[in-house]
């Protein structure tokens, strides 16, 4: 709207003031809504997904056809932020989410390995036969791996 403005004004250096007044009158009503979106982020601290809720609150709740369509393009680039942390996730195996509210959460995972023996039934060597190793605290034959920082469900 504003390059419109300014190619008619070059264009025809006599426009009217109302004639530009009238051609940013949309902005107006959408400069207004983004505002005050923009000093409800701000008051509440909102970030990720609140602003996300917020920018669909907004639109669904707006009359205005250019402001409703206006929050409907803010929300689709949001989404796309959305995607592209679901694309790095289940694609290159990336979590990048610094606010810690993406559906997938980094946390430590143990995993168990049996050794060989008594994974076929088999006692293992030192054990007496009746599924729990020698020595140790609980006598534990299985092999723990620890692994820190994987994502998981």
């Amino acid at each position: 709207v504003v390059c419109d403005m300014e190619a008619l004004a070059l264009r025809e250096p006599q426009t009217p003031l109302s004639r530009l007044r009238g051609l940013a009158a949309d902005s107006d009503l959408v400069l207004a809504a983004v505002l005050e979106a923009c000093e409800h982020v701000e008051r509440e601290s909102l970030h990720g997904g609140q602003i996300v809720e917020l920018l669909h609150s907004k639109m669904a709740a707006s009359g205005v056809t250019i402001v409703r369509e206006r929050f409907e393009r803010l929300l689709f680039h949001c989404n796309r932020v959305v995607l592209r942390m679901v694309e790095a996730w289940m694609v290159y195996g990336v979590l990048l989410d610094q606010s810690a509210e993406f559906f997938v959460q980094e946390r430590p995972y143990r995993v168990v390995v049996q050794n060989e023996a008594s994974a076929f039934g088999a006692p293992a060597a030192g054990d007496q036969g009746h599924g729990f190793g020698s020595g140790g605290s609980g006598g534990q034959h299985a092999l723990i791996a620890e692994y820190e920082g994987k994502s998981q469900f």
